[in-house]
């Protein structure tokens, strides 16, 4: 399928100098990339030399050093579909469309050309498959004069150029004769159909086939572009992997890209059978033992039958069928299938990926991840990192462990069970084992040899009743796993509404850190609407603590997402950012902060979004609630953490007996501290004895504050101490948000800086949601989700959480994975209100300022297309080609050209004066705006689509000749009914 733009990865590329090629044919553009035209193909041997086959069927030589082409021409003109230099790069083979009276096949010398000047008239140095299309064409790897082709889209024809005359060497009949690419095994090949089949091929069991009937592919893909049952589009490309044998990839049209990696069974000798289904040596025939060749039973036919039932049924990569061999030899299994790039959904398919190729930089190692680049609908060429094989994991039957990754193996035999019965079971065993002298272990037996280790009862055939140990008492009940299994917790999530609704979602999760993430992105929520963090030069909304401390050093590194967050086109000085901060201040009415600082707005906001804008009154209040419900160790900590020391040891001999104790040890430190700080003033200087029991005094402290289970009575012993706030800061078991208060009321302005980069890094490190109060939704929260997704799978969380940011305020390729993984994974569930919900609710968080959504539309279903260019044809396509003036299209019939010129199209129509009525903006076409043919016909009236009611406009032009402009006007009610009529009536034909 032509898609118009092409891209290959350069053969000759190293770590140090890597290049690419991008093709347009429909600009004629070729340009070389350092890190198009029909087909191309790339020298193996010099690095300079490139083919490129065009649309007449000439092939240009391009020596990319001096860009000069040489030409390749032909006899009469066609396409040119597929060009391919053998391995030596002295031949070149063209492979051309279908025309009488001429070979489509053209093998040239490229010796022979380059040396010959340009007016010399120069012959292919072979022509093969005369009046027969050539799809495809490839040289084998190995073999400089052997190459494999398609022919006439039904045959698959192998050469050997030095036959004379050529004969084919097997010929194959098979749709499967187009894209055919080889694997690094020279043994196989792949090719496709131009509905959607691919066929593996092995070419040492080709020879001597002339049928179809007698299953000559390797492996076979019915449905490769499928996505979840729905049937998928044509493809694209198809290519194996330059680095990795047995891997290849398949593109379709809407933008997938799937890899495929396969392995290989050797197949040993034939063994025969008795009646009894008992294998005899080779050669040794039993009576009524059936012959081998006669039919293939065994463990291959039902791997194949297995392999390809558990896909026929909407299988999401399509049913992959292996062919077991008669002859020993090799069966191909597909042992992994990755989803790359999904089919794109969007209206704006400009990222669509249109081509792809294999990267390759120098000499590849087998752990080295597979890398391709790709070229989008845009233009822009990308590279994508394919994930490696996944870690896969089995329990034996013995208890044993084997772990695999890529090609490595290991195995983990089971622990040896030590099992020691109390003294007064032995009588008991004993007996039983008396009662069932056949349990008895044999001692030769491999099964009850200890040494064998192949689990806890081996050898035990005691009644399960009466055993010392049961297999039920080690093992896990079903339920209870798949209770606390992600995808149930998420389906039980989303069946109960856990939506982008925080205060709904607070009730709905069960584990308090999301509770706690729910809470804080309410009142986030709440403090930016109706532009509530909007001041300034900047939209605060959804920032975190580290990000205003910093003044905007959470934003993203990208600047597309940092303009997003300003409300004017200058990036804000320090002075706009504290200006703007103290305004949202002023506004919620905070109290001052009270503290040596060089940025007390920056604390007040900080602490706003930490929750912990306490007043005196507020924070008593809040104190009082805690103790009623006999938290007091908490409302302990919460007073000493706001300077409130005299109401912390009111809170703790309010507690039990051994609080009371405790409060006497923070009276002492409290009646310390005043004497230190009235000593200078009274000119009192401490006694050397006074110091030693000061000392002794703080290290009982310390020691108490080790022992102590509640994390803040820990916190509050820690800072008595010593009175150092750092060492607070270091207990774990305070949450996150104590920790922040502690900070930004006590630390100065560097130490707090400095922690708050330490503490941002550490719950990155950890993907604690917790954090979210840090980061906020930033570009630091998207680290810290993908930690949070790779730990927990709660993907539904991140892109809820997610979406409250992405894309309004900046974008990350991550949240589209994420969402999209969730999309796919409500629609497996068949739980499509729920997925309809999510999309209208990220679309409603998109909306900026302005109030127009910044995510993308979702791709239409259904859509009018042109029957000659086959490109959308609605008012949203691209007007590329509709910019270009009327006559700027060649052999234009007067009929065209007098529809072209009379409708204006899509967003190129002139525009009436101000206030004119938006529905008539765009006035309705009846040619396609890409190529100017016709549109299609309803099947009914015969009209083609855009065809006014020719009644009404009659009437619509008599009744309206004496008006000013003299013009009728268009009737859009009746055109839009007509057009929705016809096409439900073309659907239902």
């Amino acid at each position: 399928m032509n898609t118009g733009a092409s891209i290959r990865w350069s053969p000759h590329s190293t770590t140090d100098n890597q290049r690419f090629l991008k093709i347009n044919s429909r600009d004629h553009e070729l340009n070389l990339y350092n890190i198009s035209q029909e087909c191309f193909d790339w020298s193996p041997v010099q690095e300079d030399l490139v083919s490129v086959g065009q649309s007449s069927g000439e092939a240009l030589l391009l020596k990319l050093s001096n860009n000069t082409p040489i030409r390749l021409p032909v006899k009469h003109e066609r396409s040119c579909n597929s060009i391919s230099f053998n391995c030596t790069g002295k031949l070149l083979a063209t492979a051309l469309d279908k025309v009488r009276n001429d070979f489509c096949l053209n093998i040239w010398d490229i010796n022979q050309r380059l040396s010959s000047s340009g007016s010399e008239a120069v012959r292919p140095a072979r022509q093969l498959a005369s009046s027969e299309a050539v799809p495809s064409v490839r040289f084998f790897r190995e073999h400089p004069d052997v190459l494999v082709c398609g022919v006439n889209y039904r045959w698959i024809k192998s050469y050997d150029l030095r036959d004379s005359p050529v004969n084919p060497i097997f010929a194959l009949p098979s749709r499967c004769s187009q894209g055919i690419s080889l694997d690094l095994d020279t043994n196989y090949f792949a090719s496709h159909s131009d509905d959607g089949v691919i066929a593996v091929w092995d070419r040492r069991c080709l020879r001597g086939v002339t049928t179809t009937n007698d299953s000559p592919w390797a492996l076979m893909f019915n449905r490769p572009t499928d996505e979840h049952g729905r049937v998928g589009g044509q493809i694209v490309s198809l290519r194996y992997s330059n680095t990795k044998a047995g891997t290849f990839a398949v593109l379709n049209n809407a933008g997938g890209l799937r890899i495929y990696e396969t392995g290989k069974i050797s197949d040993p000798e034939p063994q025969h059978t008795s009646s009894l289904g008992i294998f005899t040596p080779t050669g040794i025939v039993t009576p009524g033992a059936p012959e081998f060749n006669k039919s293939r039973k065994g463990w291959r036919e039902s791997a194949s039958s297995l392999l390809d039932g558990t896909r026929m049924n909407g299988g999401s990569s399509g049913s992959r069928t292996p062919n077991p061999r008669q002859e020993p030899g090799e069966t191909l299994l597909v042992t992994r299938i990755n989803d790359v790039i999904a089919p794109s959904r969007l209206a704006k398919n400009d990222r669509r990926v249109v081509s792809f190729d294999w990267i390759c930089s120098g000499t590849p190692n087998r752990g080295d991840p597979l890398r391709t680049i790709c070229l989008r609908a845009d233009g822009t060429p990308d590279i994508i990192i394919c994930s490696g094989s996944g870690t896969s994991l089995a329990f034996g039957s013995r208890n044993g462990l084997l772990i695999t990754a890529g090609k490595d193996l290991n195995i983990i035999p089971s622990p040896l069970t030590s099992l020691e019965p109390k003294l007064s079971d032995a009588t008991e065993i004993a007996t039983e084992i008396a009662k069932h002298p056949d349990s008895n272990p044999d001692p030769d037996s491999p099964v009850g040899s200890p040494g064998g280790r192949l689990g806890m009862h081996e050898g035990r055939r005691i009644a399960r009743s009466n055993s010392l140990v049961r297999p039920e008492d080690f093992l896990y009940d079903a339920s209870d796993i798949l209770c606390n299994d992600m995808c149930v917790v998420m389906r039980r999530r989303v069946e109960g509404g856990y939506e982008m609704d925080c205060t709904k979602n607070v009730e709905l999760v069960r584990e308090q850190y999301l509770k706690d993430l729910w809470q804080w992105l309410a009142g986030a929520t709440e403090a930016a609407a109706n532009n509530g963090m909007v001041a300034g030069l900047v939209d605060m909304s959804y920032m975190g603590v580290l990000g205003i401390w910093n003044s905007g050093a959470g934003f993203p590194p990208s600047q597309e997402g940092v303009m997003n967050r300003l409300t004017h086109g200058r990036w804000p000085k320090a002075e706009d950012w504290t200006a703007a901060i103290a305004e949202i201040n002023t506004r919620a009415h905070r109290e001052d902060f009270k503290g040596p600082t060089n940025y007390p707005e920056q604390r007040r906001l900080a602490l706003a979004i930490c929750g912990w804008d306490f007043g005196a009154s507020e924070l008593e209040s809040e104190l009082q609630k805690l103790e009623k419900n006999g938290e007091y160790a908490k409302a302990a900590g919460w007073a000493m953490f706001n300077g409130e020391i005299k109401r912390c040891i009111q809170t703790l001999s309010n507690g039990g007996q051994q609080m009371k104790v405790m409060s006497t040890a923070v009276a002492g430190y409290y009646s310390h501290a005043q004497m230190a700080m009235a000593s200078p003033q009274l000119g009192v200087t401490a006694s050397t004895e006074t110091a030693k029991n000061a000392n002794i005094w703080k290290e009982l402290c310390r020691e108490m504050a080790v022992e102590l289970d509640e994390p803040y009575l820990r916190a509050v012993f820690a800072y008595v101490s010593n009175g150092e706030w750092r060492e607070v800061l270091d207990e774990l078991g305070l949450p996150i948000r104590e920790r922040l208060l502690i900070a930004l009321r006590w630390l100065g302005d560097d130490e707090l800086t400095e922690y708050l980069e330490g503490l941002t890094a550490q719950v990155i490190e950890d993907g604690d949601v917790d954090g979210i109060v840090l980061t906020g939704i930033c570009g630091k929260a998207m680290d810290l989700l993908q930690v949070y997704v790779n730990r927990k799978g709660d993907v539904q969380t991140a892109s809820l959480v997610a979406g409250f940011a992405v894309p309004r305020y900046f974008e990350d390729d991550r949240v589209g994975y994420w969402v999209e993984s969730y999309r796919q994974l409500l629609n497996s569930w068949r739980l499509f209100h729920a997925r309809a919900k999510f999309d209208v609710a990220r679309g409603k968080k998109s909306r900026n300022r302005n109030g127009s959504m910044t995510i993308n539309d979702v791709q239409r279903q259904v859509y009018v297309r042109c029957t000659y260019c086959d490109r959308n044809i609605s008012h949203g396509a691209s007007h590329s080609s509709a910019a270009k003036p009327a006559g700027s299209k060649p052999n234009m019939n007067p009929r065209e050209k007098a529809q072209t010129a009379s409708a204006p199209l899509g967003a190129n129509a002139p525009t009436k004066a101000h206030g004119a009525d938006p529905s008539r903006m765009f006035m309705k076409a009846t040619v396609c705006p890409q190529c100017k043919k016709s549109l299609p016909r309803c099947a009914v009236c015969l009209l083609n689509l855009g065809t006014k009611y020719y009644k009404k406009s009659v009437e619509g032009a008599q009744g309206n000749k004496g008006s000013d402009d003299g013009k009728a006007t268009e009737p859009e009610s009746d055109y839009d009914r007509w057009l929705v009529s016809s096409s439900f009536l073309l659907l239902n034909r």
